[in-house]
């Protein structure tokens, strides 16, 4: 019988290396002979985050856990085995996988344009956001201090509550918030409680990822996935107990075309990534509450947000995803992958207060290739009622050239308005964001920038 043609690994060192799964230890331990001899802990250890990407399920039909990601503790040179977290479904001899560096994972969420973002601290429900609340038992629901919380005394009766979105979203979002516990938080106290984020559908396709603590568990705020596929039935996946008490965390679901993945504190921790095709047209809720009524909870949720993901990583992220089905080849993905443009954000972002002249947020000076001004955003919630600001944008299009005539962005009463973004363009040879208040008050302005160059 002859056997498949099993393409050889990328050698060459960078962010992606493609392999195949020649042997398989247990649950969390595989081996890759195509992957062996790159070096004790290349692929591993705590300044060193790499995951493994099941690109394709040996037997060709998309099972699980084709589509999944998961990190890598360890690695072991000598025969290529690999130390990794848990994927829902073992891995089998023959699936072909993708090493991925955490550059890829990691860097590219920090700088995903924002669709929705409420910290709550004008400490009155932002209806354009959030739909009627959901109050069930003795549970309340209250925007104060700067956080939503969700609370019960603990003397009338048990209940879930939470707080919906108006809109419902689709694929290709990061949904994050930071959720936080103050009562029921010591160990031993006998309080229990959940809290979390949930992607809701129906009662046959949600999504949540949050905190959970039972009376019996010793250590609070641990971080928990529940999901329900299809009327499949409720799963439940404790992807992380090392968190500490008293200590809010963020929270944070990562939707994909096919798949969902959740990681906590930083997106450098990803605990988890399951294959979800169903994930479209859910609202959003922020949800906690407790099954006994005697439990006293405080749940507390802040900084709550909604990005979007751009062309670039959609064209990366899609070639990976798209494997699943078998219309990209592996070597497309890693072309894609080595071609992606150097995102950050610029050291220009930050604060400044108004003095009454023209006044530079930021000017990039010329570069010797084209580069990606990435925009950004302004912050005008502090503006009054009779402050005017205006906000000019120049760009040079010739070496040598001087500044061409502005576009004047004019800006009253900023509390009708909380902020403004400034589109991307391209650009080589320089660029200028400047901001004067000609009225009112001078007002101190957050801001922040992004470009990209290859």
């Amino acid at each position: 019988m002859l056997r498949p043609l099993i393409p050889p690994a990328l050698r060459k060192d960078g962010l992606s290396y493609h392999g195949t799964v020649t042997s398989v230890v247990d649950e969390t331990h595989f081996k890759s002979e195509q992957l062996a001899g790159e070096g004790d802990d290349f692929f591993g250890g705590p300044n060193n985050l790499w995951y493994v990407y099941v690109a394709r399920d040996s037997a060709g039909a998309g099972a699980l856990p084709q589509g999944e990601l998961q990190p890598i503790s360890n690695y072991v040179s000598a025969d290529g085995e690999f130390t990794h977290t848990p994927f829902s479904t073992a891995l089998g001899e023959g699936d072909e996988i993708l090493i991925i560096n955490e550059k890829i994972v990691i860097d590219y969420w920090h700088i995903l344009p924002t669709r929705v973002f409420d910290n709550f601290d004008d400490n009155s429900k932002n209806t354009a956001i959030w739909g009627p609340d959901n109050i069930n038992g003795s549970t309340t629901i209250t925007e104060t201090g700067g956080e939503v919380k969700i609370n019960n005394p603990g003397t009338g009766t048990a209940g879930y509550s939470y707080r919906p979105t108006v809109k419902k979203y689709g694929k290709s979002l990061i949904v994050e918030a930071w959720i936080g516990v103050t009562s029921g938080e010591s160990e031993g106290d006998g309080e229990r409680c959940e809290a979390y984020i949930e992607l809701y559908k129906d009662e046959d396709n949600y999504f949540r990822f949050g905190l959970y603590r039972d009376t019996s568990e010793a250590i609070n705020s641990r971080g928990y996935v529940t999901y329900n596929i299809d009327g499949a039935g409720e799963s439940s996946v404790d992807v992380d107990n090392l968190n500490i008490d008293t200590i809010a965390r963020r929270y944070r679901i990562i939707v994909g075309e096919h798949n969902v993945q959740v990681s906590l504190d930083n997106v450098s921790n990803i605990l988890g990534s399951y294959a979800f095709e169903n994930l479209d047209k859910y609202e959003i809720r922020l949800v906690a509450g407790t099954e006994n009524n005697t439990d006293v909870i405080d749940i507390r949720f802040d900084d709550f947000s909604i990005r979007q993901y751009d062309e670039d990583a959609r064209e990366i992220f899609g070639k990976l995803e798209s494997i699943q089905g078998g219309s990209e080849s592996i070597q497309n993905v890693k072309n894609a992958i080595d071609s992606f443009i150097d995102l950050a954000r610029e050291a220009a972002s930050g604060t400044l207060t108004a003095d009454g002249t023209e006044q530079t947020l930021i000017e990039i000076t010329a570069n010797t290739t084209p580069y990606e001004f990435g925009g950004g955003s302004i912050k005008l919630d502090n503006m009054q009622e009779g402050d005017t600001t205006i906000i000019r944008k120049y760009k040079k299009i010739a070496n040598g050239d001087t500044y061409d005539i502005p576009f004047d962005i004019i800006t009253k009463n900023g509390a009708q308005q909380t902020s403004l973004e400034i589109e991307r363009f391209y650009n080589q040879y320089g660029l200028k964001i400047t901001l004067e208040q000609t009225a009112g008050t001078n007002r101190t302005y957050k801001h922040e920038w992004f470009a990209a160059k290859a």
